[in-house]
């Protein structure tokens, strides 16, 4: 099990950018169980189908892991099992041999077209966190420290991040933390 690192409270600083990219992690990882009981590939393949078919369906493997801020070595490898499940088809550069164009096949656009509601409906959950204008960590609310306030005009939301959260019957359990909350 994975736990928020014992940063003291008076290093807010440490302890918020830690928070962060924890908070990241924890999305990256609910965005992908997300699409992998939804859609009819992973995000990361939709991310790749999504970012080719925006660039009228042609790209090369840098620009991809440009525009997904993936690392080259790790879209090499995505683009050959994409290629084994017909996603996509690669072909060389007529003008420079080194470049490999990257193109979305009938399948691939087949897929995305099925997946693209999963990401809306995905995106309108996401949506309700985005509302709040105003972000303040380490709040305290009578005896208890929150991980942040999201405030916005017209409401407050108290927000704890958790690395791990198994759910059981669609609820979500946290067996390692005595709260009366």
């Amino acid at each position: 099990m994975v736990r928020i690192a014992e940063i003291p409270h008076s290093e807010s600083i440490g302890r918020t950018l830690m928070l962060l990219t924890q908070t990241a992690r924890i999305i990256n990882k609910y965005v992908d169980s997300y699409f992998y009981h939804k859609a009819p590939t992973s995000f990361t393949k939709f991310l790749v189908l999504k970012t080719i078919a925006s660039s009228n369906g042609v790209m090369t493997q840098t620009q991809i892991a440009k525009w997904t801020q993936t690392e080259l070595h790790n879209i090499t490898t995505l683009i050959r099992r994409m290629k084994k499940e017909d996603l996509i088809s690669t072909g060389r550069s007529n003008t420079d041999k080194r470049i490999i164009s990257v193109l979305l096949t009938e399948k691939g656009r087949m897929v995305l077209k099925q997946a693209l509601p999963v990401a809306n409906e995905l995106i309108k959950e996401i949506k309700e966190l985005s509302n709040y204008n105003y972000i303040q960590p380490e709040f305290n609310y009578e005896k208890t420290r929150f991980d942040f306030l999201l405030r916005n005009k017209y409401e407050k939301c108290l927000l704890e991040v958790k690395s791990y959260t198994p759910i059981k019957s669609g609820l979500a359990l946290f067996p390692d933390t005595k709260t009366a909350r």
